[in-house]
């Protein structure tokens, strides 16, 4: 029993507290530029060539039912962030009492065509690409966003939709 409580303890005050080395600021200043600079390189290119096709239009999103946020649900990674009401692995083990909620939540999104503004946010933290590069320079980073769960919901909704348009329109190059 001590052992479980001493591993609780190392977990809940990790004694390996370290001061960053680089601020906010200095890291979105440096994915900004980052972002920037490819902009610059790529103002050149020549524009893709579209070939049109013939297809029926986009016009509505299909309703989301309980059944398929269900489904949704149970695909999902149980990870959840700060921005999440309810942790994600609730949510899920609660899944057919949280469905029908969260399918009217899509529908009204899908109505409306906007998302409402509590889930436009992200957090968003800088983490190494790989544990052997140097934390000191700052390309050594990559951003790291974490959306609501909500939000990923809603996203994932939209891409079930586009892709079967894009599948029974033949929208998408063969792979």
């Amino acid at each position: 029993m001590r052992l479980l409580w001493s591993r609780v303890g190392r977990l809940l005050k990790p004694s390996d507290v370290h001061q960053p080395l680089h601020s906010a600021s200095d890291l979105a200043i440096h994915f900004t530029s980052k972002v920037s600079r490819v902009h610059q390189a790529t103002s050149t290119a020549n524009a893709p060539v579209i070939s049109l096709r013939q297809s029926s239009m986009f016009e509505i999103f299909q309703p989301v039912t309980a059944e398929e946020v269900v489904k949704l649900l149970s695909k999902a990674p149980t990870k959840h962030c700060q921005l999440d009401p309810v942790p994600t692995w609730l949510v899920k083990q609660s899944a057919e009492h949280f469905a029908p909620l969260l399918a009217a939540l899509c529908n009204a999104s899908f109505q409306s065509g906007k998302l409402p503004p509590s889930e436009k946010h992200s957090l968003v933290t800088a983490r190494l690409k790989k544990p052997t590069l140097g934390p000191a320079d700052t390309n050594s980073f990559r951003p790291i966003y974490q959306l609501s769960f909500v939000s990923k919901l809603v996203e994932c909704a939209v891409a079930v939709r586009f892709t079967r348009h894009c599948d029974q329109n033949r929208l998408l190059p063969c792979s």
